[in-house]
C-alpha cells in the first residue's frame, strides 16, 4: 500500500528524532523496514544572508513515491540544527551564470 506525504512524515515524527533525520543517522531498512526503498538524495548547506546557513537533507521514500526535505539551520560553531520536515517534489531547474572573461 503506498502512503502519502503525510503518513510518512507522521510515521517518521513518530519513531525519530527530526535531528537525527537530517543528520541521516537512521537505517531504515533495519529502524523502519515497513517502509520500503528508499535513499538521501542530497545533503546541503545554502548561504544566507546573516550570521547563519541553513542545511537540508532530502530522503527520497521510493516505494511511495515520496519526497521528504528535513530542514533547518547550520553555523560554524554549532553545526547543523534541523527542525522542519515537510513533503516536497523534485523539479529540474536551468541556471545560467555569467563569468568575466579573461
Amino acid at each position: 500500500m503506498k502512503l502519502s506525504g503525510k503518513d510518512i512524515t507522521d510515521l517518521l515524527k513518530s519513531r525519530f528524532s527530526i535531528d537525527a533525520l537530517g543528520q541521516g543517522n537512521v537505517n531504515f531498512k533495519t529502524d523502519m523496514p515497513e517502509i520500503g526503498e528508499c535513499k538521501y538524495l542530497e545533503c546541503c548547506v545554502r548561504s544566507d544572508d546573516g550570521d547563519h546557513d541553513s542545511s537540508y537533507s532530502v530522503i527520497h521514500f521510493i516505494d511511495h513515491d515520496v519526497h521528504i526535505m528535513i530542514s533547518g539551520s547550520y553555523s560554524s560553531d554549532d553545526g547543523c540544527d534541523f527542525n522542519h520536515m515537510s513533503e516536497v517534489t523534485p523539479k529540474e531547474v536551468v541556471k545560467i551564470e555569467y563569468f568575466t572573461v579573461k
